[in-house]
């Protein structure tokens, strides 16, 4: 019987006839069991037959009757699955098969760990998230994008903050345009251009304004206005300070108050000119000593510095540089409020100058228009016109002296204002001069006054239908009339 068993008493209490069988005839119960008859049949449950099979079921191999020798179950081995004798373990890796998956439909099939790791992914010992992407990075349980609204000049995704802004350093694009509306550029500081082609457009020709009458620009601050046309219809149109007008170029590099070579766009001065320049309230004269030489993008010049005594300055590149030229050369000065030359000079005036020497500031007036007053002695305002060498003939134009011939600041013939004219000095008939007042032809039919040059002397007669009537020379007198006459000496 099996270990576990309870024990069973036979006896003849039993309503059977079964005999007694006693072990040792004391105790009355059954001792060896070999005696006992019917055990082959299978109606006992609590005993099992050694004839019996026992199967190997789903896992299982072995299994054959209980009581042939050597029968026994175990556990099948199989992929990732190992059997020893008292274990069983899966495999660590280093087996064929790392990873049990599916084939097609409901098929089983085996797949390498390496295998399911697709785009995106990476295997080593895991599979992980292959983090290549800008923003991107991996923790324990989350892939995150990282973005940012100011990166400065490190590549980020951009995301806009809470204001809807985005902070750049530099935004490459060939084109900004909007959807509706205006396009407002509103930096902290000042909206600075430089395109490397040096140049700003309109997308076509004859196309932009800048500026409005009612929303004007406060100020243009320019080295060169090259305009097809300057309109100023319906609007005052002013220009305050002082144009010259003559040969001019404009630097095309800084110039430091130390600097001897100066770099200018054009070639238009040689050895010996005298320059001026004159901005912000900086003004400075040159000497030009020496030809240009083409850097192959400017002309260089040195100079001699500071003509003027008022001390060298700093200039930009843009700074006009204007070409007073040497013993002959001319220029205009048009100012509003003082000349050039010298505060006494005061305008509004155009005037006409002439070079006298390689003084920085020798040149005098040849004619002038508007406010004399500095100029062809004039000291008080005076309006008119003025021609001339002032030191020597001239003639001047003006409301308050009339019209005047003269000599430096003498009057020789004056036209006066109040219709009177009159000789200032001397005057002398010439060779071929003289004054004559009548009709007809001299030499026909001439009748009138005559005075005249005859042999050096001055002569004065009275003529009747070309005949002289009577005359007067020198010392002599000759009267004459019908036919008579006598001479007076």
């Amino acid at each position: 019987m099996p270990k576990n068993t309870p024990s069973r008493i036979i006896d003849n209490k039993q309503t059977r006839a079964v005999a007694f069988l006693g072990g040792s005839g004391s105790s009355g119960g059954v001792v060896d069991h070999g005696v006992l008859s019917g055990l082959g049949d299978n109606d006992h449950p609590q005993y099992v037959l050694t004839t019996v099979a026992i199967g190997a079921g789903d896992g299982l191999t072995g299994g054959g009757a209980i009581g042939t020798a050597g029968t026994s179950l175990a556990v099948g081995a199989g992929n990732m699955i190992t059997v020893a004798a008292d274990t069983v373990s899966v495999a660590n890796g280093s087996a064929a098969y790392q990873f049990i998956g599916t084939g097609s439909g409901t098929t089983s099939g085996w797949h390498n760990v390496s295998e399911i790791a697709g785009d995106g992914l990476t295997h080593t010992t895991a599979l992980n998230v292959g983090v290549a992407g800008l923003g991107l990075s991996v923790g324990t349980d989350a892939v995150t994008l990282t973005s940012s609204s100011n990166p400065g000049a490190a590549a980020s995704i951009l995301a806009s903050d809470s204001a809807g802004a985005l902070a750049l350093t530099k935004v490459r694009t060939p084109l900004i345009d909007t959807a509706s509306g205006n396009l407002v550029i509103q930096p902290a500081g000042d909206l600075v251009l430089d395109p490397l082609g040096n140049d700003v457009f309109p997308q076509t020709n004859y196309d932009i304004n800048l500026g409005a009458l009612n929303l004007k620009y406060l100020t243009l601050h320019a080295a060169e206005l090259w305009v097809e046309t300057l309109v100023a219809q319906n609007t005052i149109a002013t220009i305050g300070g002082r144009i010259l007008v003559g040969p001019t170029t404009s630097l095309t590099r800084d110039m430091a108050a130390g600097d001897t070579t100066i770099y200018v766009k054009h070639n238009q001065m040689v050895s010996g000119d005298r320059t001026y320049m004159e901005a912000n309230g900086k003004v400075e004269f040159f000497a030009i000593t020496s030809a240009a030489t083409n850097t192959g993008t400017d002309f260089s010049y040195t100079v001699t510095r500071n003509l003027d005594g008022t001390g060298a300055n700093q200039w930009y590149a843009g700074d006009a540089m204007f070409n007073t030229g040497t013993t002959g050369n001319g220029f205009i000065d048009l100012y509003s409020l003082r000349g050039v030359k010298s505060g006494s000079e005061a305008g509004p005036t155009i005037v006409g100058n002439v070079r006298l020497s390689s003084t920085y500031n020798d040149w005098a007036p040849r004619w002038a228009i508007g406010n004399l007053n500095g100029t062809y002695g004039y000291g008080v305002t005076t309006y008119g016109f003025a021609a001339g060498d002032a030191t020597a003939a001239n003639v001047t134009v003006d409301a308050t002296n009339g019209v005047r011939l003269r000599q430096g600041t003498t009057d020789t013939i004056v036209l006066a204002p109040n219709g009177a004219s009159y000789f200032a000095g001397v005057m002398t008939i010439d060779t071929n001069g003289e004054i004559r007042q009548g009709t007809g032809t001299l030499g026909s039919n001439y009748t009138g006054l005559r005075i005249w040059r005859d042999t050096g002397i001055g002569r004065i007669g009275g003529y009747n239908n070309n005949t002289l009537q009577w005359a007067a020379h020198g010392r002599q007198v000759l009267f004459c009339g019908q036919g008579k006459g006598w001479p007076d000496r």
